[in-house]
């Protein structure tokens, strides 16, 4: 009888620390859920204050730019928009938010080439434009063949034009994407987003690197198809007249951010050494931004050159006035 008992204790013994060993792992799956969803909860906390932060540096940078419209009648690389190490020191003493990173900046895309303006309102193909386009991928940064340079040429003119008619041998209409795998419309309008042109003859089938260098100098903004002289691309002046060499283009851009020299005429270009015998159409170039990107970018810093979390805004804006009063109209704004 004794010995029956002493086994019946073992068997108690046993069951104990299942319990406990129950216990402990319900205690730890608890515990790992509450970390879980305090951990869910501080993520949201965080990217609503991030969400506000980066939105009110995109403000900022819109105030920047109102005033400067406000108090300069043209635009140079010399302002503070122009500036991002400063637009962003600026934006950053925000009080009470110490711990978190805030990038703005502002980019001019009256300095890049306005695709939509390669044809006119009456859908015929403007000759300046053209040239500049043509001459602009045929720079030797982006390594293309003439035949290619040409289709990508032709073939944008047939993607923004609303007829259907081709445009010399290496145009490309509707027939043309139809026959691809899959098959697609051609737009037969404005391009809205640059990203499209990915979709374009000559544009596809180019390498991604080459697609990527091409299109962040060129914008779906802008009508009159004026490139401010004063703030473009190096790429950009090399391409706005013939005899401009990436040597010359390198000659202006140094010219223009002295700040002893004066930009406020177009034709300061004139005064550049080498470019006296070469003319710009003056219908091509301009000294007043209209169009800018802007971005506010907010991170929560969690160790040298670390961020967990970030919030970005960015979005088109354009300066405009109204009632003789200049400011600021979003064109397109989004959060990511």
């Amino acid at each position: 009888m004794k010995k029956h008992f002493r086994n019946n204790r073992g068997v108690a013994l046993i069951l104990v620390l299942m319990i406990i060993a129950i216990i402990v792992v319900v205690t730890l799956d608890f515990n790992s859920d509450m970390r879980t969803d305090f951990t869910a909860a501080a993520n949201v906390r965080d990217g609503i204050t991030l969400r506000y932060v980066a939105k009110s540096g995109f403000n900022c940078a819109l105030a920047v730019l109102a005033k400067d419209a406000e108090e300069n009648k043209y635009d140079t690389l010399q302002e503070d928009w122009a500036n991002i190490a400063l637009m962003s020191a600026g934006a950053s003493n925000l009080e009470g938010f110490e711990g978190i990173r805030l990038a703005v900046n502002i980019s001019d895309c009256s300095g890049k080439i306005q695709i939509n303006s390669l044809i006119d309102n009456n859908g015929q193909a403007v000759q300046i434009q053209e040239d500049l386009l043509r001459r602009f991928l045929s720079l030797p940064e982006f390594d293309l063949d003439p035949d290619t340079v040409t289709a990508m040429v032709d073939s944008i003119k047939d993607w923004i034009d609303k007829d259907d008619g081709t445009t010399g041998l290496e145009g490309a209409e509707d027939s043309y994407y139809q026959s691809q795998d899959p098959p697609y419309a051609c737009n037969n309008g404005s391009v809205r987003t640059i990203a499209s042109l990915r979709k374009v003859r000559g544009f596809k089938d180019i390498e991604q690197k080459t697609f990527d260098k091409i299109v962040e100098r060129l914008t779906p903004y802008g009508d009159n198809g004026k490139i401010n002289i004063n703030t473009a691309d190096r790429l950009i002046l090399e391409s706005l007249a013939e005899g401009i060499d990436s040597d010359l283009a390198g000659e202006m851009d140094k010219y223009r951010r002295e700040e002893e020299n004066d930009l406020s005429d177009s034709s300061w270009y004139k005064k550049v050494p080498g470019m006296g015998d070469i003319m710009i159409y003056s219908d091509l170039i301009t000294i007043e931004s209209t169009i800018f990107e802007v971005s506010g970018k907010a991170g929560i810093a969690v160790g040298e050159g670390k961020v967990s979390l970030t919030k970005h805004v960015a979005g088109f804006v354009e300066r405009v006035e109204k009632d003789g009063k200049k400011g600021i109209d979003v064109l397109l704004w989004r959060v990511r």
